[in-house]
């Protein structure tokens, strides 16, 4: 038997103010900058996001907008670009070659 949570229900509406600060700051979202809001480690958030459906939805949400972020930021760079093309949508670099003969 281990030391007692510190879950609270209150969590999932920290993490919607959040992510609304964020986004009304057009802020970049860290998951251990949440951690470090509610005094606790990044794995416990982890640990709460797999025991808990509606904790876990709330993270996700904070790390869909870090990723849609990230993307956006990454349009300025080809090599980004490249990188969501092969991972998001298959394309990817082939070689081709020419065979010629009789």
């Amino acid at each position: 038997m281990g030391r007692p949570t510190k879950y609270k229900i209150e969590f999932i509406k920290e993490a919607e103010n959040y992510l609304s600060e964020c986004k009304n700051a057009r802020k970049m979202p860290f998951i251990e900058e949440f951690a470090q809001r509610l005094g606790v480690s990044e794995d416990s958030l982890k640990r709460w996001s797999e025991a808990r459906e509606d904790f876990c939805g709330a993270i996700g949400r904070i790390k869909d907008y870090q990723r849609l972020m990230l993307k956006r930021l990454g349009l300025k760079s080809p090599a980004v670009i490249i990188f969501l093309l092969k991972t998001n949508h298959g394309m990817v670099k082939t070689d081709r070659m020419r065979h010629e003969g009789k």
